[in-house]
């Protein structure tokens, strides 16, 4: 990114300059994880409006019964402490969705020309080099893109897959690199991952994710040494406050 100084004049749209969106000038670990978080569950989308303007938008879809905490806080934390920019939430409890909607030409331009992140599919989507070739980098990288596309399971380990190839190939190398056993299997058009329990425990504490969704489950069986199916985030985060018994 040092190498490619960042032309405001060309890439800020009115609105960017008076809403004072700023663009990064060198990667750090807050933006190596919202890569991994944008990998995941993010997308980047140029359209025309019918008013003959074009719309730039970086929008994250999650799972609102247990992502709201996770986008209403540390995504949105994230954007604002990157980019300066607010974002709107979108929620859907009919279809149990919500998303986390970014409208700047400055963002989107910078995440497709200098990180090299694709417009619309994924599919072919890549891990930016900078963050390849820094290992706290990555690993916040990673940890971004498990907070938003893989599960913990009952028995404690890390599972889920990815549709970018690419992707998955770069994660399991990192992994690889820092000595994570995993399972990694490439199918036809997808490749899934599992971690079992004491790799999984490891990157919960010491590469530290940040979804609720997942650091609940932990913290909820180490206080109570019981795994809870069928409960959502807020039912964990409630028992672990108090707010409700182990027996409700």
């Amino acid at each position: 990114m040092k190498d490619k100084p960042f032309d405001k004049k060309g890439e800020f749209s009115w609105a960017d300059i008076k809403r004072n969106i700023k663009i990064p000038n060198k990667m750090t670990a807050e933006l190596a994880e919202e890569t991994g978080i944008h990998l995941g569950d993010g997308n980047l989308c140029i359209s025309m409006e019918k008013s003959g303007y074009k719309s730039y938008r970086y929008c994250i879809s999650g799972d609102l019964e247990n992502e709201n905490f996770y986008h209403s806080q540390h995504i949105a934390t994230l954007m604002k402490n990157i980019y300066n920019i607010t974002g709107i939430f979108i929620k859907r409890p009919n279809k149990n969705s919500i998303d986390s909607k970014y409208n700047s030409k400055a963002i989107v331009n910078f995440k497709n020309k200098f990180l090299g992140l694709p417009i619309g599919s994924k599919k072919n989507a890549q891990i930016p080099k900078i963050i390849l070739n820094n290992n706290k980098f990555s690993k916040r990288c990673v940890c971004g893109i498990i907070d938003t596309d893989f599960n913990i399971t009952s028995s404690f380990a890390i599972s889920g897959k990815l549709h970018s190839l690419n992707v998955a190939d770069e994660m399991r190398e990192i992994l690889e690199k820092n000595n994570i056993k995993h399972i990694f299997k490439i199918y036809r058009n997808y490749a899934r991952f599992y971690i079992s329990k004491e790799m999984a425990v490891k990157i919960v504490k010491e590469w530290q994710l940040h979804n609720p969704k997942h650091l609940s489950k932990y913290a909820v069986f180490e206080k109570f040494k019981k795994f809870l199916p069928y409960t959502t985030t807020s039912e964990r985060l409630d028992l672990l406050s108090g707010k409700i018994s182990l027996e409700k």
